[in-house]
């Protein structure tokens, strides 16, 4: 069963327990994670990151993450918080925040969170950001290497292994992730999903329905239907 709290500051997901592992993924914004019963590892970049019950997980925005292995895990809690600062640590060992979030006092955890933020460094006007600016404007379009290489004025094996280093995926694995993340709005909207998937330019219905799941641990349809509760 999942639930979700919604508001115009954050979203809270919460999954009974995990049924799969993730593949290498990122989020836009600043993302929160909890568990009340068992263990998930994380690889987040090159660190692995262990999460129990009575803390914290701390995913900020664009870093690139996955989960490497979970062990009888209840109550997965996903917070994403509509915002592109940072946060210090990758955990918070703090039982009255971990408490905060299961009681999903979402507005109160943020207030006490406040305290935590870092601001993020600007991006230097660098060949990376400009390839990452483009593929943000061209989501939606059929972006190869070759074009890719031709704006940065960078080789592509070079290109393709800087760019990985620098934003944790392959420019067209980002821009897979960047599809998936604007989808959400779509759906929101309650668009059509198959049109969903021609207009950000999947391959296919099928295509579409698995990179989401791959991120998100659920299918768009779900996604769609799912159930919505607020304070």
């Amino acid at each position: 069963m999942i639930y979700l709290q919604k508001k115009r500051d954050f979203w809270l997901y919460i999954f009974k327990t995990i049924k799969t592992n993730y593949r290498f993924h990122y989020h836009e914004n600043l993302c929160i994670t909890s568990i009340q019963k068992g263990t998930i590892i994380y690889k987040i970049g090159k660190n692995e990151v262990v999460l129990q019950p009575n803390s914290l997980c701390i995913i900020n925005p664009f870093q690139v993450h996955k989960i490497n292995h979970y062990d009888k895990v209840s109550n997965y809690h996903i917070l994403h918080i509509n915002s592109k600062q940072s946060l210090n640590n990758f955990t918070i060992n703090d039982k009255s925040l971990f408490d905060l979030l299961i009681k999903r006092d979402v507005d109160k955890l943020l207030y006490k969170l406040s305290n935590h933020f870092i601001e993020t460094d600007a991006d230097d006007e660098s060949s990376l950001k400009k390839i990452r600016d483009f593929i943000d404007k061209n989501f939606d379009k059929n972006i190869t290497l070759e074009e890719l290489s031709k704006l940065s004025k960078l080789n592509k094996s070079y290109l393709s292994r800087v760019f990985k280093e620098r934003y944790g995926l392959s420019p067209l694995r980002y821009q897979l992730n960047k599809r998936v993340s604007i989808s959400k709005t779509l759906l929101d909207r309650g668009q059509d999903i198959s049109q969903i998937a021609l207009d950000l330019g999947f391959y296919d219905q099928a295509h579409f329905y698995r990179a989401f799941k791959t991120i998100y641990m659920i299918t768009p349809k779900e996604y769609q239907k799912r159930p919505l509760y607020s304070k």
